[in-house]
């Protein structure tokens, strides 16, 4: 049985299926590690608290993504937290069984180190961003991202199809949510977003991309 053209699972495949709704906490940083998810459907925030407790967004996870894999690195609790942004189907594998299955010749091991491969990969960007761009081109390079992962395009223009707050923008890109706020108002105002119901369309993606200086988006 094929899910979502990312994996293919079968009745011999370990593990259950498992339905969050949005809000819903899957896990919380530091509580024990008790198995994987593999993200069917849905987007998901995967996010850590900093000393006064706000939070800062690491990700957003979306299908075919895995969230809770640190016990296979010898972590016995979640290095993150993850929430549901939108509800979401995970197909479950506890801790104690995935470590009991033979890692070279089962395909599952592939795909799971693939995609942590791809996740460091957007940390290292992102610290890049961090390092090397404004909050200008900071922002522009956010909207860059999800377009890629996050959107759909309609009468040539690209709607973000996750909705999220300005505080969680401002997270994202590593800023104060003031700073983050007096940027999208640029955007709006120069013509290179609008914003309908919280969500965003971009209208100029050539002048985004541009402005995003795409090394890394």
């Amino acid at each position: 049985m094929e899910i979502s053209n990312y994996f293919a699972f079968d009745q011999n495949t370990p593990g259950i299926r498992k339905k969050f709704k949005k809000g819903e906490i899957i896990f919380n940083e530091d509580s024990p590690s008790t198995g994987l998810y593999f993200l069917i459907s849905g987007i998901v925030k995967i996010y850590s608290l900093d000393d006064c407790g706000k939070e800062i967004i690491l990700r957003l996870a979306g299908p075919g993504d895995i969230l809770g894999y640190y016990f296979i690195f010898n972590s016995n609790v979640n290095q993150n937290s993850a929430k549901v942004i939108s509800n979401s189907d995970f197909h479950y594998v506890e801790k104690k069984t995935l470590l009991g299955l033979n890692r070279t010749d089962n395909l599952i091991f592939d795909y799971i180190i693939g995609k942590i491969g791809q996740e460091l990969l957007v940390y290292q960007d992102k610290s890049i961003d961090l390092v090397r761009k404004n909050v200008r081109e900071r922002l522009a390079s956010f909207f860059c991202y999800m377009a890629k992962h996050h959107s759909e395009v309609i009468n040539d223009k690209v709607k973000i199809t996750v909705q999220l707050s300005r505080e969680e923008i401002a997270s994202m890109i590593g800023t104060a949510n003031e700073t983050a706020i007096r940027f999208i108002s640029e955007f709006k105002e120069i013509g290179l977003i609008e914003e309908i119901d919280r969500s965003f369309k971009i209208l100029e993606m050539d002048k985004m991309i541009k402005l995003a200086k795409p090394s890394y988006v």
